[in-house]
């Protein structure tokens, strides 16, 4: 996500929930998730401030059953490009990595 940009999560498919409950949550803490006031549609509009860095998931119920979405991660600082220094004076080893984003 670019930084003061918005995005827009929603829940796909034919079937209208009689409820929805969209929470958040920093995903490098163990915190529980915190519902998002007056957030309780089939959608939900969040903004690169408020939520960089977090965990959004839906809470939905139909006909007394709940079910809960998997979790969206939100982050913000996968578009920056990575820097790197060194001392030309001193030996230098490259050691490569992978990055894996899920």
């Amino acid at each position: 996500m670019c930084p003061n940009t918005s995005g827009t999560a929603v829940i796909t498919g034919d079937v209208t929930y009689d409820s929805y409950t969209w929470y958040a949550k920093y995903w490098f803490t163990n915190d529980d998730f915190v519902e998002i006031t007056g957030a309780n549609g089939a959608s939900f509009t969040y903004d690169w401030d408020s939520y960089d860095q977090k965990l959004i998931k839906v809470v939905v119920t139909r006909n007394g059953d709940t079910f809960e979405s998997n979790e969206l991660q939100i982050d913000s600082y996968n578009w920056a490009g990575m820097t790197t220094m060194y001392d030309s004076s001193k030996p230098n080893i490259f050691i490569p990595t992978r990055l894996m984003i899920i």
